[in-house]
């Protein structure tokens, strides 16, 4: 299992632009690495904040289905 995603594909899995992405790195919700110049965040923060998200929205599952894969 890959652990470790770049932002365009958080937003892909997410179902969010990656502006949201960088929009939640930015308020400290979701923290990432850099690697060569490349910005990374991890598969299970992503999911925890997509949950809190889905639950202030009073959603009861994910708008897509969120695959873990490597």
């Amino acid at each position: 299992m890959r652990s470790w995603i770049d932002l365009g594909t958080a937003g892909e899995r997410a179902a969010v632009s990656r502006s949201t992405v960088n929009r939640w790195i930015a308020a400290g919700r979701l923290r990432c690495v850099e690697v060569g110049g490349h910005r990374f965040v991890n598969v299970r923060e992503l999911l925890e904040v997509e949950r809190e998200r889905r639950a202030s929205r009073g959603r009861k599952g994910p708008r897509v289905p969120l695959k873990l894969h490597g």
